[in-house]
């Protein structure tokens, strides 16, 4: 099935094609917690297709959107995210395919948290 027809079809709900759904997410800001497990975005609205639903997790991920201080933000990001992990709405599997800079003649290379490499400042000694 084309894979944008395959999302169309899960944010309907999950059945025997869509049960088993696998997908990827990289990025450098939790904001994506929201998106993935937040009860007010079940399909169609939204890509919740868990249908995951706890009423303290929406609370802190409500309430981390609003916050402006970085590091509390980040403390209520992470309170969600336990609570997340802790009811295993999902089987979440890491994997890392970044590449990593071994070689002790590269200099300055620092691993990215997303796949967006900014290589001005590495060079070989």
């Amino acid at each position: 099935m084309e894979f944008g027809a395959f999302i169309a079809k899960a944010r309907l709900g999950l059945d025997d094609e869509t049960s088993a759904l696998q997908t990827s997410w990289s990025s450098n800001d939790p904001w994506w917690l929201e998106s993935m497990f937040h009860s007010d975005l079940h399909p169609p609205k939204g890509n919740v297709r868990t249908w995951y639903r706890n009423p303290e997790v929406d609370r802190l991920l409500d309430q981390a959107r609003r916050e402006l201080n970085e590091t509390r933000r980040l403390q209520l990001y992470r309170q969600a995210e336990k609570i997340i992990t802790d009811d295993a709405p999902w089987i979440f599997v890491c994997h890392d395919r970044s590449p990593i800079a071994y070689r002790a003649k590269v200099q300055n290379f620092v691993a990215p948290p997303s796949w967006n490499f900014d290589l001005r400042q590495v060079w070989l000694r």
